[in-house]
């Protein structure tokens, strides 16, 4: 708080105003922020979804190319 010592009484409202108004600006930072936090909690599912289909997708890749790796050794096909 500010020292209202040796101010008018405008000025104590314009201070006593705008202490309010700084209030009223970190309520709704408070607000908008749980709404960001509800939306990431949303969009988590996606992201697991999206993580484990991915991770889906590499593990199959990776297993063709073990596999597949002797078929593209010279030494498979020919033998002396």
């Amino acid at each position: 708080m500010q020292d209202n010592r040796g101010k008018s009484s405008n000025e104590m409202k314009k201070s006593l105003a705008a202490d309010q108004l700084t209030k009223k600006q970190t309520k709704s930072k408070i607000i908008s922020m749980d709404l960001i936090e509800e939306e990431v909690k949303k969009e988590s599912n996606i992201g697991k979804k999206l993580s484990d289909f991915t991770m889906r997708k590499v593990i199959i890749c990776v297993l063709l190319l073990v596999f597949s790796d002797p078929l593209f050794r010279i030494d498979t096909y020919i033998t002396n």
